[in-house]
């Protein structure tokens, strides 16, 4: 008898283990899209209270399976617009056009506050945004987007042999964005 409840409690605590390990997971994956939209708003809060609206931005973009070589830009930006493009060395111009803060805080909205798909189909992938930002002034320093694939949106179709194609993701692959310097224009 006292074997048989080391057995159950043995078979019970492995249970309890198995299931907090497969829940970890399911609890990141839940917590994970407040806290993008909380940083989100703290850092556009921080960027729309800047103590200036001239600036001038070094940046590097790259879209990894269209053009391998990156893009480096420096352009002049007032307010909203981009004013000046001091410099330009991008191997395929058409790709790449001058982003300002705010144009990369446009970008990043969408994906930070709600679940936004690819091609209008989850089972494509849900485009996600990793972003460092600037801690003073709430720029992104760094910014991927990339279109992640979600098996259980397509697993969960019916029948499953109906899934889109998906022609976007592997067209433009993941977007780079790299802030080199950002500085004040009197």
């Amino acid at each position: 008898m006292r074997q048989r409840r080391v057995q159950l409690g043995i078979g019970l605590l492995t249970l309890l283990a198995c299931g907090a390990l497969l829940g970890l997971p399911l609890y990141r994956a839940a917590m994970e899209p407040r806290q993008r939209a909380a940083s989100f708003v703290a850092a556009r809060d921080a960027w729309e209270n800047r103590p200036f609206r001239r600036y001038r931005m070094v940046i590097v973009q790259r879209w990894s399976s269209i053009v391998s070589s990156p893009c480096r830009q420096q352009l002049d930006v007032d307010g909203l617009r981009v004013v000046a493009l001091r410099m330009l060395s991008c191997p395929e111009a058409s790709y790449f056009s001058p982003q300002a803060v705010d144009s990369l805080l446009a970008l990043i909205e969408p994906r930070a506050m709600s679940r936004q798909c690819e091609g209008g189909d989850c089972a494509c992938g849900r485009l996600v945004a990793n972003v460092e930002y600037d801690a003073q002034l709430g720029y992104p320093r760094s910014l991927s987007l990339t279109a992640r694939p979600s098996p259980f949106d397509r697993w969960l179709r019916w029948p499953p042999w109906d899934a889109p194609a998906c022609p976007h993701a592997p067209r433009t692959g993941p977007q780079h964005f790299t802030v080199l310097s950002l500085a004040p224009l009197p």
